[in-house]
């Protein structure tokens, strides 16, 4: 019997290494040990394969490092976990559309990246072990979650974040996107029992990050179980699109009590004391005003914590 996804799966999680290790390991058994002939690709395998960022998917660890087209073929085929491009394209078609249908053209993501960042972000959520979901146990969550706002260092408050989102049955991972993945966040329910938030920091902001963090938040708590939901942050303005951002917005800022700060003349010391008062970030009250256009989109900007990718591919403070 052919070793296939949800086989290598079970190795890895009960003899490791990686499900990539054991599918690549089924491959080259069906090649050589049954002794298959070595050929080139067809050049229908070629155009598919040539669709991925191939190096990037290297330099980020999700695939090992290739030397030839045939190779990056036999890596992505096991990345995605099949067994053909065709298979593939039979099994991706239902993201394909969403994808679609989600992302804006006016930053032209390249649909194959967005699905590589989405396939890197679910294997990533595959590792978190979780509770079961618990909807009023997330949303009492969210509210506590505030507070880690304040907290400067991705090294901290990252795996509090995904600690206490997993408790709820909400697997929260931070996946470095493709240059031409132009997404900033996704949400899918894996099972009716566990829920998956990718980030992908793509503005590098706390204000962006936490707005993102939340309006995916929305999504699980206000919407369908089987759709996915992907963000680009653009004029994608759909019902659902707009209750996220609505949710999100009152759960970081009020409008009650935003409104009360706008009525004021507004100075740095004044937005440090509001936020203070209602526990958040002052860069999350900045980037508030400006999605309001209370504040023009290039002033108080310094208030926001900036981050930056390693070399590792992992999130850290920017020393500015």
């Amino acid at each position: 019997m052919p070793l296939d996804h949800k086989l290598a799966l079970l190795l890895e999680f009960y003899l490791g290494p990686s499900a990539k290790f054991w599918l690549a390991r089924e491959r080259r058994y069906r090649a050589v040990d049954r002794q298959e002939p070595r050929r080139g690709l067809s050049k229908e395998e070629s155009a598919w394969v040539s669709q991925f960022p191939i190096r990037e998917m290297e330099k980020y660890g999700w695939i090992e490092p290739t030397s030839s087209e045939t190779e990056a073929y036999s890596q992505c085929l096991d990345f995605f976990g099949v067994q053909t491009a065709k298979n593939w394209e039979l099994q991706y078609r239902s993201e394909i559309s969403v994808a679609a249908f989600r992302t804006s053209s006016t930053y032209q993501s390249n649909l194959t990246s967005v699905l590589a960042w989405l396939r890197q972000s679910q294997i990533q959520g595959a590792r978190i072990e979780c509770g079961e979901w618990n909807r009023a146990k997330f949303l009492k969550t969210l509210n506590d979650l505030r507070r880690l706002t304040w907290i400067s260092d991705p090294k901290i408050f990252l795996p509090r974040l995904v600690d206490a989102c997993a408790k709820c049955g909400v697997a929260v991972v931070v996946t470095r996107a493709p240059s031409a993945c132009k997404v900033s966040g996704a949400t899918r329910f894996i099972s009716p029992r566990k829920a998956l938030i990718a980030l992908s920091f793509r503005h590098l902001s706390d204000d962006h990050f936490w707005f993102t963090f939340y309006h995916e938040s929305a999504h699980l708590l206000l919407h369908n179980m089987d759709a996915i939901f992907l963000e680009d942050q653009s004029d994608v303005t759909d019902e659902e699109e707009t209750e996220a951002n609505e949710f999100a917005s009152e759960k970081l800022v009020p409008q009650s009590a935003l409104s009360m700060l706008s009525a004021n003349r507004i100075t740095p010391k004044s937005i440090l004391n509001f936020s203070k008062s209602i526990g958040i970030a002052p860069g999350i009250v900045v980037g508030q005003l400006q999605h309001r256009a209370i504040v023009d989109r290039r002033n108080l900007n310094y208030l926001k914590r900036r981050f930056r990718w390693s070399e590792y591919s992992t999130i850290e403070k920017a020393n500015l």
